[in-house]
């Protein structure tokens, strides 16, 4: 492979994420137009090892080479053009759909329950787009590893799984408590026996969801007040575990999130 077609296939592939970073705010836009600006240039410079067919045959490419480039004839393309032309091609699409990814997912709400603080954080991307406080964790504290019935909020990262509109705690998200981290950490530790720990993971290949009804608890999640005590809720700790906010709020957050966001407790 030549030099000038190494150069063609990098800046081919890489000229897309130019394109990307700028349309969403990359603070080198710069740096982004140069590379494409270089890509097109080399592109004219190499069209018969890209392009064939119809396309040279069009006003506004024709408009883009030399006049002596721009008649119209046939291209041949050897085998190993077509598929580095292939390659290249699949690289760039590879890469747009990697770049719209990361962006859709800088962009993707997550919340932050802080036990220190008593505070729930909403965040989209990077920035902190709601804040309810006081909110109540388990009145056992807040723990890694928790045993059923021990009225301790586990901490870690979850997803929201399920999604009960019809609670008596008016709304509850539900969250994949335990993970599969949290029974790894617990067998690892002895609170999950050897059997146990098999029964768990035999029930999450099964269901795609954890079990309930091990050690470890289960039915953890995010809730409003129901007709609990507002005046209770803002004094003191008191679920059996779960995160409480109001009514109000947990009406806010469900607008906000959907199955799949992300919960970290901390």
């Amino acid at each position: 492979m030549t030099l000038r077609w190494c150069r063609c296939v990098i800046l081919v592939c890489i000229a897309p994420t130019g394109l990307l970073s700028k349309a969403f705010a990359d603070p080198f836009p710069a740096i982004s137009l140069v590379i494409w600006r270089a890509t097109c240039q080399l592109l004219r410079q190499n069209h018969e090892k890209f392009c064939h067919g119809a396309w040279l045959r069009t006003p506004e490419y024709r408009k883009m080479l030399p006049v002596e480039m721009s008649r119209d004839r046939k291209v041949s393309l050897s085998m190993r053009q077509k598929l580095l032309y292939a390659l290249s091609l699949g690289l760039c699409l590879a890469l747009m759909a990697s770049g719209l990814h990361a962006a859709e997912e800088s962009r993707e709400v997550w919340l932050l329950v802080d036990d220190r603080t008593s505070t729930l954080h909403v965040y989209r991307g990077n920035q902190e787009i709601e804040r309810f406080s006081p909110v109540s964790l388990g009145r056992g504290g807040a723990k890694r590893l928790r045993l059923s019935g021990s009225r301790a909020t586990p901490t870690g990262e979850f997803k929201i799984n399920w999604i009960n509109e019809d609670s008596r705690f008016h709304i509850f998200l539900g969250l994949d408590y335990p993970t599969l981290a949290h029974a790894r950490e617990a067998h690892e530790s002895g609170m999950l026996s050897e059997p146990e720990f098999y029964d768990y993971l035999t029930y999450y290949r099964r269901h795609g969801a954890p079990p309930q009804d091990t050690v470890l608890g289960g039915s953890i999640g995010i809730h409003g007040l129901g007709e609990a005590d507002p005046s209770v809720h803002q004094r003191y700790h008191w679920t059996d575990g779960c995160v409480a906010v109001t009514n109000d709020q947990i009406e806010k957050l469900a607008t906000l999130v959907r199955l799949g966001t992300k919960v970290i407790i901390r």
